[in-house]
């Protein structure tokens, strides 16, 4: 009896109840920020469309046109940035199964939540949030962070599309899957958020935006070296793959073989 109920706690604690605050408080918090920043885009094109009037009147990239523009660029890439990745843990499915310890669930966990941080950047002292971007590259810098946002998500996107049942948050053991973007990389979704977060820091070239980015990738590459262990430890399928694709991006080698005929 004691026994069973330990491994009822164990599920609860590991499986149920993270699962719950993952999918449900976590999501609700990415989503009420993508809200807040819609407003804010609002706010901002309301006062274009007020200063549209005294263009005429006003010199070529003025400081208050470049500076609004600047901001609903900022504000349209964290809507993108937070409604997509709030509406993937919406969505979510329960775990095929219990994590196996409290890493494998610490550090997914983890990763997952430090996203929430670009959003209290302006909870943060002031010369944590200076851009250090230059003026006249401004547009050149957003324009390249928008693709970068954009092509990350649809990376991200398209790799769980063909992940399908086997994509879990947490980690732990699924069918290895090696179609689409998997055939040349072993982890496509974590190189779209790797992407997306470069992008994110091109749009506000801090240092807060730089210490957060940093964080978040290196937890992603942690978290993709512990998914692989597990995956290595019991697929030798998944062993073989290792040597014929790259870890976030594509090795040149591995191209060539999946190009080879067998």
């Amino acid at each position: 009896m004691a026994e069973h109920m330990t491994e009822y706690l164990r599920n609860l604690l590991l499986k149920d109840i993270t699962h719950y605050i993952e999918k449900y408080i976590l999501s609700s918090f990415m989503l009420y920020y993508a809200i807040k920043n819609v407003i804010l885009i609002i706010v901002e094109i309301d006062f274009l469309s007020h200063m549209g009037n005294d263009w005429g009147r006003r010199s070529p990239g003025a400081m208050p046109e470049v500076v609004s523009y600047y901001l609903l660029t900022r504000y349209s890439l964290l809507f993108m940035f937070n409604a997509f990745n709030g509406s993937i843990l919406l969505c979510s499915t329960r775990p095929q199964q219990a994590p196996q310890n409290w890493k494998a669930i610490f550090i997914p966990t983890l990763s997952v939540y430090s996203i929430l941080l670009y959003n209290l950047t302006d909870y943060m002292p002031g010369w944590m949030t200076v851009n250090y971007t230059p003026p006249r590259l401004l547009f050149t810098i957003l324009a390249s962070s928008c693709l970068l946002i954009v092509g990350g998500q649809l990376m991200s996107l398209i790799a769980v599309l063909y992940l399908r049942h086997s994509f879990a948050v947490f980690i732990q053991f699924r069918d290895v899957v090696m179609t689409g973007p998997y055939r040349y990389v072993r982890h496509p979704i974590y190189t779209g958020y790797t992407l997306l977060t470069i992008g994110l820091l091109l749009s506000n070239v801090c240092v807060a935006y730089a210490l957060i980015s940093v964080m978040y990738i290196g937890l992603l590459a942690y978290r993709a070296h512990l998914e692989e262990t597990m995956l290595a430890a019991n697929d030798p399928t998944y062993r073989k793959n290792i040597e014929r694709t790259g870890f976030l991006f594509p090795k040149l080698s591995g191209l060539i073989a999946w190009q080879t005929p067998v």
